[in-house]
């Protein structure tokens, strides 16, 4: 069986859930890249420098509308330049460019249907709008796995508010603590615990530059090939 993360303690005893509910960005797939090419094209129109990879990778986790005030924020625009015109830019780079530098992160693909053929049930719980995040499934052939999707712009609002997972767990017929949610930051875990949901984060994500060990979720993996050691 494959060990947990020492930067947690595992939890008391395997999780016993009838679903599954994954972040996207951060937790299976390495979408930084992507992103931060477009947050440099975005800012190179407004004239200022680049903020680079490292940099907006720090800023992700919260939805678009954040990331680009973030980058405003960080190149001194805030108040020249109103966040929808940025944000329009940024709509415009990244939905040319969302899947070229993409990757799911290891063990994602093959572990993703090992849980589906066990009977647990798939879906996906995003920060990230609708537009981007259904092309990017299916570019990264995994859209066919995930029973019900609910991205950043579905509901008045996202996670951390827990209406996403909570709506997610009524399509997939079960109750909030019958799911796992399976995150990389702080956000996903201020949710969970508002939907009363366990989460399980990943150790290798987005959170602000922060260990997500701070943020106490119910375990940390280093690995996506240890989540199945953990489900009855």
């Amino acid at each position: 069986m494959p060990s947990l993360s020492t930067t947690s303690p595992p939890p008391s005893a395997p999780f016993a859930c009838r679903a599954l509910i994954f972040d996207l960005d951060g937790t299976l797939a390495d979408t930084a890249a992507d992103i931060a090419v477009a947050v440099d094209r975005t800012l190179a129109d407004l004239g200022a420098a680049a903020a680079g990879e490292a940099r907006v990778r720090t800023w992700l986790g919260l939805g678009m509308k954040v990331l680009i005030e973030r980058a405003l924020c960080h190149a001194g625009l805030e108040m020249a330049v109103p966040v929808e015109r940025a944000e329009a830019l940024f709509v415009d780079h990244y939905g040319r460019e969302f899947a070229v530098r993409t990757t799911l992160y290891p063990g994602v693909r093959d572990t993703l249907p090992q849980l589906a053929h066990c009977g647990l049930r798939l879906a996906v719980c995003t920060n990230k709008p609708r537009r981007f995040t259904l092309p990017l499934l299916q570019r990264l052939d995994i859209a066919a796995l995930f029973e019900a999707v609910a991205a950043g712009d579905d509901f008045p609002t996202r996670k951390p508010d827990p209406a996403p997972l909570l709506n997610l767990a009524h399509q997939l017929d079960t109750s909030a603590a019958g799911c796992l949610l399976v995150g990389d930051s702080r956000t996903d875990v201020a949710a969970a615990r508002a939907a009363g949901m366990p989460v399980v984060t990943v150790s290798y994500g987005y959170n602000e530059g922060e260990p997500i060990a701070r943020s106490h979720p119910d375990a940390i993996i280093d690995d996506f090939r240890q989540l199945p050691a953990l489900i009855v």
